[in-house]
């Protein structure tokens, strides 16, 4: 299962902690790196993008944004601490970044009739504890719907979401930074 590689085989460190667009300018908008769910916000500390190959110009790249209290060393670490993660299957065309624009939830990874823009599937966890999840699977809850804009300049991406749960939760936030890139497509 892909979310078990995602969370045994990578997690992301927090290279993006620093939030580059903090300043006083009030011209300049500023960037808070946070997952809001129902009102209940979590501070995101770092992302990670997994490349998990493709063809014709089509690729499927995973998503994951990470709170401040989990941390993984590199590709190949398994994840350290405690806090969130919100999820998201995205088809991209190019295999080594996400495109700038907006992708569409619709989670039905049975299809694999996939387009740019696309998001196939999408979950979020409030209680990801990293030293249990050998013996014990996180509480992952599926996302039903909404967007994701996707910004990237060079190897910085700024990237909002409003979603809906399927249990109606409202889902919402942001997140700017870099994201830790990892090609596990052989």
């Amino acid at each position: 299962m892909k979310k078990l590689l995602l969370i045994f085989v990578l997690t992301f460190i927090g290279c993006s902690g620093d939030n580059d667009s903090e300043n006083n300018n009030s011209n300049n908008p500023v960037f808070e790196n946070v997952l809001i769910i129902d009102g209940a916000e979590y501070p995101l500390g770092s992302g990670s993008l997994l490349n998990y190959g493709g063809q014709s110009g089509l690729f499927n790249l995973d998503l994951d944004l990470w709170s401040t209290g989990i941390e993984v060393s590199d590709c190949q670490s398994e994840c350290s601490g405690q806090g969130q993660d919100i999820y998201f299957e995205m088809w991209t065309s190019n295999p080594n970044f996400l495109d700038s624009g907006s992708y569409t939830v619709f989670n039905d990874d049975t299809n694999e009739d996939y387009s740019i823009g696309d998001i196939s599937y999408s979950d979020f966890v409030i209680d990801l504890d990293c030293s249990t999840i050998e013996n014990q699977e996180p509480n992952w809850l599926e996302i039903s719907s909404g967007n994701v804009d996707v910004q990237r300049s060079g190897n910085t991406y700024t990237i909002s979401w409003d979603l809906t749960g399927y249990q109606g939760e409202d889902i919402t936030g942001t997140y700017s930074g870099t994201l830790l890139y990892c090609d596990v497509s052989n």
